[in-house]
Formats: structure tokens, C-alpha cells, sequence
């Protein structure tokens, strides 16, 4: 749940990067939301527990000044992460601090901030565990049934991209760690890569895992690829937004250092306001403007409309759904996910998902030993499209992020049932070797 919004129109990023040019929306700011809860009434509901806040403005000045005005109002006020991709900071205000109350409030009427809460995230909720023997099949009749397999032959494996794993970290699987160039913890502050919860390595093993554990059995989509690591859920799969935003300011910084392409971020919560005024879809904005394709899980609460989580709803993202291929390398038996959320998207009304990946029954890396689990969600999906990505732009260095996300798109095949609504299934079903035969092809008007 968020918190009023005041009257401010529009946050326009100021990040300096030789990429970013304005990221200012034509839409205006509404009313405060029915949901949202007073800052008033979050203060009493807080009790002696801390508020955690994320604060916006476009005038710096301003921001700076409003925090200087919170951390002197109480000792144990804490600023947690300075967030310029989005023109903020998150704090942590003493529920009894009247006085903050009183600055935030008037900074809230004033129109010049945005005021929300430091929600907490997790991997798109409901992604479904369960142990499979070490060297199941099951990825690799995936990868045949989607042609990855033939791209392979061909030597297409990603080698020199890289994608970033924004997720609960990444263990050092056989299949991963010799491409593990870098790692971020912003939960623990440790230096060495781990994953204290499973999602992350699973996911990283989806988009470039090389089979090495199981003698070539379990390969990813990009199993040439470099990995970026970075930490932003604990060990239950949690995470705030101020957490999840400085992994996405870490890639960004970091992103000619490790020669990121893709970030894959398969974790989400329920849209808690237009999307101008979303932080986390705010920095997935930025990420993308900064030459960065940023591929984004679609969300496990469906069926049912308007359920696609945030940042699933930046317009620049690729938001996945799921389909089940019934284990099977035939493609007319493949059916959208039961649980995968739908568009269109709550408060935007734009069309969500971007297109449809395997994401049902996927067999990946585990973070306990060297061998594999398996997966269900939408959490799935999005790497098999974050490789696929990666393996585009290992044809053609040339592309931009709207480039892959429009050839994806574009190249994307129908289901059975073709009268299937785009706010179910996106474009279609993604298709690896069409998409990268128009890769290696494209050239830009």
C-alpha cells in the first residue's frame, strides 16, 4: 500500500548518463488514490516500528533539504539508500517524530514530492518449488521445442554478453561459476557471490547455465554468456523497493565495466500507482534509457485481468508471461500458464505481458548442491527471454534495447487458440531462431 501523492505531475530522472536524455511522462498525477493510507494514519499504524519511506522530487534543492529537515528531527532517523535514478532517497522515520510528520506532510501538500512507502517486494509471489532428480530432461526438451538447441549447433551461446541477475543472489553451481564476473549484496554486504534462497541461481541457470553438472542435460538459453550477480531479496524471497532500486543503480553504474545487455529482474509486487510515479518502474525506465534490455517477470496472481505486477508495467520493460509446453518439443499442445498475471495494467491501462516464455515445470541450478531443482512461475519465463535477448545481441551489438523488444515482439508466434486476448499472452510465443535470423539482419531506418 502507498501513500498519498500529493499533486506533483511528473519525475523526470536527472541520473548522468551519456544515454539518458529526459524521461518525463505527458501523463499528470492524480489525487491522492482511495487505497493510500494517510502519512498521518501510517504513522499510528507503525506504532513504535519505524516508517520506511521512499521520497521524490524534481527540485534538488528541495530534497536535500527536506532530508536534512527528517534526520535533524530525530536521532534515530536513517537515510537507507541514496536513489538518484529516480530523484529520491529512502529514509526510516521514527514513528513518534511528530515533527517529521509535520515536514512530510506539508512537502506531501506542497506538490513538489512524491511520498511512498518502502514496500516490500519478492519473486513475483507463488513461484512453485520442487525437487526433481539431478539430470531431468525436462529443460532440454524446452530448448528443443524452442529451437534454442539448433542455435547452439550453430555456436550462438551469448559469448561476449552479459546478462545481470537482479534477484536473491547466485551460488557457485558447476554450470555458473566460471562467467560469474561480478557480484552485488544489497541485503548482506558480502563480498563473495551465495544465494541463502534458491530463486536467483535457478533463474541465472535459465538464462545461461552450461550444463556442466549434468553432462550437457540442463543447458540455459545463453550458456556462453556472462553473469552478473546481484543481490536484492533475503533469504525468504523479500525485498524493499529502495533495495531492489540501488541493484538496478548498481548495474547501471556498472554497466560498461561488466558489458552488461540484459538485466533480469523475476520479482514484482501489486502496481501501487501510475507508473510515473512507480519508483521501481521509474529506475527500469532509466535502466533501459541507459542501453540496458530489461527483461521483467510478469506476475503469478492470475488468472484474471489487471494483474500484472510492477515493474512489469514499465512500457520500455519486456513483461513475460508463462506458457506450459507440457514437457513435450511439440508447440501445438503449449497453453498460457493458469497462473500467469494478465494485463491490461492497473492505473496505465497499457497492454501487458510483452510476450509468452516457457515457465511451467522448468528444471534449473540449485544454490544447495551441484545439481538442479525445479520451477514454476512467470519467474521462469523471463530469463529464457533475458537469453534469448543476450544471444540477439551477441549477433548484432548494433541492437538497442527497443530493438530487441520490437523484434521479439514482432517475431513471436500465435497460440492454437489464435483469438487469445494480448493482455493474456502478449504478442505470442517466443520464437529464438526467428528472432535471431531478424537480429542478425536488422538494420536501423
Amino acid at each position: 500500500m502507498s501513500i498519498g501523492i500529493g499533486s506533483l505531475s511528473n519525475l523526470t530522472p536527472t541520473y548522468s548518463s551519456p544515454s539518458l536524455k529526459n524521461l518525463s511522462e505527458p501523463a499528470s498525477a492524480k489525487a491522492p488514490l482511495n487505497e493510500e493510507l494517510s502519512l498521518a494514519e501510517t504513522f499510528t499504524k507503525s506504532s513504535d516500528k519505524p516508517v520506511s519511506l521512499i521520497i521524490q522530487s524534481n527540485d534538488q534543492e528541495k530534497l536535500a533539504s527536506l532530508k536534512a529537515q527528517l534526520l535533524k528531527s530525530d536521532q534515530s532517523n536513517q537515510v537507507t539508500a541514496d536513489l538518484p535514478i529516480i530523484n529520491g532517497f529512502s529514509i526510516d522515520v521514527s514513528a513518534q517524530d511528530n515533527e517529521a510528520l509535520q515536514s512530510l506532510t506539508q512537502a506531501q501538500q506542497s506538490g513538489a514530492f512524491a511520498v511512498s512507502l518502502d514496500q516490500n517486494s519478492d519473486f513475483t509471489s507463488n513461484d512453485l518449488f520442487e525437487l526433481q532428480n539431478t539430470f531431468s530432461p525436462i529443460h532440454k526438451e524446452t530448448n528443443v521445442m524452442l529451437g534454442v538447441e539448433k542455435l547452439h549447433e550453430q555456436g550462438i551461446k551469448g559469448k561476449g554478453t552479459c546478462i545481470c541477475v537482479i534477484d536473491s543472489g547466485i551460488a557457485m553451481h558447476p554450470d555458473l561459476k566460471d562467467r560469474v564476473v561480478a557480484f552485488k549484496d544489497c541485503v548482506n554486504g558480502r563480498q563473495e557471490p551465495y544465494d541463502d534462497n534458491g530463486h536467483g541461481t535457478h533463474v541465472a541457470g535459465i538464462c545461461a547455465g552450461d550444463g556442466s553438472s549434468s553432462d550437457g542435460k540442463t543447458v540455459g538459453v545463453a550458456p556462453e554468456a556472462n553473469i552478473v550477480g546481484v543481490k536484492v531479496l533475503d533469504q525468504f524471497g523479500n525485498g524493499t523497493t529502495s533495495q531492489i532500486i540501488k541493484g538496478i543503480q548498481w548495474a547501471i553504474a556498472n554497466k560498461n565495466k561488466y558489458n552488461i545487455d540484459v538485466i533480469n529482474m523475476s520479482l514484482g509486487r501489486p502496481i501501487p500507482r501510475p507508473r510515473f510515479l512507480d519508483p521501481m518502474t521509474i529506475a527500469v525506465q532509466v535502466a533501459e534509457k541507459c542501453g540496458i534490455t530489461v527483461v521483467v517477470s510478469a506476475g503469478n496472481d492470475g488468472p484474471g485481468a489487471s494483474t500484472i505486477c510492477s515493474p512489469g508495467n514499465a512500457p520500455n520493460a519486456i513483461t513475460v508471461g508463462a506458457f506450459d509446453d507440457y514437457g513435450t518439443p511439440e508447440t501445438d499442445d503449449d497453453w498460457p500458464a493458469y497462473f500467469s498475471s494478465q494485463g491490461p495494467t492497473r492505473f496505465d491501462n497499457l497492454e501487458k505481458p510483452d510476450i509468452s516464455a516457457p515457465g511451467v515445470d522448468i528444471i534449473s541450478c540449485s544454490n544447495e548442491n551441484d545439481g538442479y531443482v525445479q520451477m514454476s512461475g512467470t519467474s521462469m519465463a523471463a530469463p529464457f527471454t533475458a537469453g534469448v535477448a543476450a544471444l540477439m545481441k551477441g549477433v548484432n551489438p548494433k541492437l538497442r534495447p527497443k530493438d530487441i523488444k520490437s523484434i521479439l515482439m514482432s517475431q513471436a508466434a500465435p497460440f492454437q487458440q489464435s483469438d487469445l486476448s494480448r493482455n493474456i499472452v502478449g504478442a505470442g510465443a517466443i520464437t529464438p531462431q526467428e528472432s535471431l535470423a531478424q537480429a542478425a539482419d536488422f538494420k536501423r531506418k
